[in-house]
């Protein structure tokens, strides 16, 4: 039953479903807040286009999603597979056929979600990971018609989403700032250590090359852990900041870790569900001082490191979590002094590097950042066989950023 508390004609909120994922979780979250409606890609089918002037929203949409597949498809060994396999879905260039077919079926379903939100009395429109281009043509559309976002995505930490009014990941609308998280003081502390300690990290995709055995425990000397990431990931396409790819952060890892300090090692180690492998690239780099780790566990590795260094994966965040220097080199919520080092080139990246020594942290900033995101901003989501569970106090999160949107889209 639904908590009257939230009985109100206002605000009204449409979830746009389209996983069974987030169609269970809206499903949910629905369940305990009125004047909510679960919507998909069958609310528009018989619906008709309304024509607007919405050229430049559909070519920064079709170039979004290029953008994606050009990610996708930058491979170290571009095969012949690869390459038709892009200019299937790319075609040559801008002009392609390819790539205007593309824009015409964009427009014509934005157009018809422009059609819907005007038929639509909702306050706002709800949508996990709306930044991708598919997600993204219902949330153009609803901003065209007045209405007001909310954006779900996983937390760094497993069992956590985020719900926000303004974006995901580096999007984000909290403050970088961490004077504001010092106003902050809980009595009850929270337990890191068990958090980081109940992390399950992905098993390794079955479809990589054999992977080099891991040489972590036959060096004694300082480590720095460097974890690769998905190359097509919204982290990497949208938050890569100066970074356009992995092989070129390979690359300038490599070229800095040659810098470290005689007692230091790096230790890379590719994402396990990753498509795209970097295996024999990594291999042929691979010496005393960069190694290759693909088979040990991402938190045990964690745990024989001094310090991490990160595009802006979630391991980052966990090492966070045990009071760890990280090194962020691209868009994270998280990537601001004194919470991290944020790097914004390859000079940079090379300097902190050549003085690794002197990286240092502060403990009781961490915590007070860390404490702040588990009490307001992380909601803690738990799946079991009968569906996902959230508390009515959880709820209330949800319930508060839904008003944040209002005032913030008004």
């Amino acid at each position: 039953m639904k908590d009257a508390k939230y009985n109100s004609k206002y605000p009204r909120i449409l979830f746009y479903c389209d996983t069974d994922h987030n169609k269970s979780l809206f499903g949910k979250i629905s369940e305990k807040l009125a004047n909510t409606t679960l919507i998909n890609q069958q609310n528009i089918e018989n619906i008709k286009r309304t024509p607007c002037g919405c050229d430049k929203i559909i070519r920064n949409i079709e170039n979004d999603y290029s953008k994606y597949l050009q990610y996708k498809y930058k491979t170290p060994q571009n095969s012949l597979r690869v390459l038709f396999k892009k200019w299937q879905r790319l075609g040559a260039s801008e002009k392609s056929y390819q790539r205007r077919y593309r824009k015409y079926k964009i427009k014509k379903e934005f157009e018809k979600w422009v059609t819907f939100f005007h038929l639509s009395d909702c306050d706002i429109v709800a949508a996990w990971c709306p930044i991708k281009p598919k997600r993204r043509i219902v949330f153009e559309a609803a901003l065209i018609c007045n209405k007001s976002l909310l954006y779900f995505e996983d937390s760094p930490i497993p069992g956590y989403i985020i719900c926000d009014h303004k974006g995901i990941n580096g999007g984000l609308s909290l403050k970088k700032d961490i004077k504001f998280y010092e106003k902050f003081d809980y009595n009850d502390n929270i337990n890191f250590d068990q958090i980081f300690n109940n992390i399950k990290q992905r098993k390794p995709s079955l479809k990589k090359p054999k992977y080099l055995q891991s040489k972590i425990l036959k060096f004694k000397k300082n480590t720095i852990y460097c974890p690769l990431q998905v190359q097509d990931d919204t982290q990497i396409v949208q938050y890569g900041s100066w970074l356009k790819s992995i092989g070129q952060f390979i690359e300038i890892i490599y070229k800095a870790s040659r810098k470290l300090p005689d007692d230091w090692q790096l230790v890379i180690r590719e994402h396990p569900s990753s498509d795209i492998s970097f295996t024999k690239n990594l291999a042929s780099l691979s010496d005393d001082k960069f190694l290759v780790d693909n088979t040990s566990d991402s938190i045990e590795i964690i745990k024989h490191s001094k310090a991490i260094v990160t595009i802006n994966s979630s391991v980052g965040f966990h090492a966070l979590l045990k009071s760890m220097p990280v090194i962020v080199c691209g868009d994270a919520f998280w990537g601001f002094k004194p919470i991290s080092y944020s790097v914004s080139n390859e000079d940079d990246l090379i300097k902190i590097f050549t003085n690794i020594d002197s990286l240092k942290i502060n403990s009781s900033a961490i915590k007070k950042y860390l404490n702040y995101l588990f009490k307001q901003i992380f909601i803690p989501i738990n799946f079991k066989n009968t569906g996902y569970t959230i508390s009515d106090n959880d709820i209330k999160l949800i319930y508060s950023t839904s008003i944040k949107s209002l005032n913030f889209y008004n």
